[in-house]
């Protein structure tokens, strides 16, 4: 086998272990937030953000600093982040050969910009988590090393499999009432995967999806009425 032929299974590979994450397109969540709100003031960086690269484009899970969401993948930095071991720094983008002639340098003046790559458990590359500035500068390796244990700490999240939070045909309205309250806030801070009401519980394209989630699930919470526990979903009919 070609070392294209290598290169090209390994970004196949790649593009499947984001992909099964189902964290694209997925609402902003604060545990994400708060990390990059903290990189950034620890940086001190105007800009900080959380990249995932489908092949395709870039998208942001996170951001500070007006970075837009989406951009094709081939004018990011990030693009070139991923494609190496260890960090990319760049104290003057308009310096560098990779980075001088992207959108990024020529139309949004980014100059500075540092970013870490984070993987999964099998070493795929997800995305990135990086900082920028329109000012040259360095990144000291105190700081680098800061970069280093947010990257880190990202990938725990990301890979942390999610609490899945089900209710199902439970009479008591007012407190159903209160329960979708709590869950929406759960949903906010990224703790729950997904919340099935009475009136979605129906056809097999739920079923499958409570399927699919319970099979990444940490946690699983079923209330259901006594109909529901000899329905074809629970005797697999």
């Amino acid at each position: 086998m070609s070392e294209n032929d290598d290169k090209s299974r390994a970004e196949a590979e790649r593009r499947q272990a984001l992909g099964d994450l189902r964290i694209l397109d997925t609402p902003g969540e604060e545990r994400f937030d708060r990390m990059t709100r903290q990189l950034a003031e620890e940086l001190d960086a105007p800009i900080a953000y959380v990249a995932l690269l489908d092949g395709e484009r870039q998208w942001l899970k996170s951001e500070v600093g007006g970075m837009q969401q989406e951009m094709p993948q081939e004018l990011s930095y990030c693009n070139h982040t991923i494609r190496q071991e260890g960090p990319l720094v760049v104290a003057d983008a308009s310096e560098d050969e990779r980075l001088r002639d992207l959108p990024l340098t020529q139309d949004e003046n980014l100059r500075f910009y540092a970013g870490m790559p984070i993987q999964d458990n099998d070493g795929n590359t997800l995305g990135t988590v990086c900082v920028a500035d329109r000012e040259v500068r360095d990144l000291e390796p105190e700081k680098l090393a800061v970069l280093e244990s947010y990257a880190k700490r990202v990938e725990k999240e990301i890979l942390a499999p999610p609490t899945i939070f089900v209710s199902y045909a439970h009479e008591d309205e007012e407190w159903k009432d209160r329960l979708v309250k709590h869950c929406e806030v759960l949903r906010r801070q990224g703790l729950l995967d997904l919340w099935v009401d009475r009136d979605m519980a129906s056809g097999d394209a739920w079923r499958e999806e409570i399927r699919d989630a319970i099979e990444r699930a940490k946690v699983a919470i079923l209330l259901v009425s006594a109909e529901f526990l000899t329905s074809d979903f629970i005797l697999g009919e």
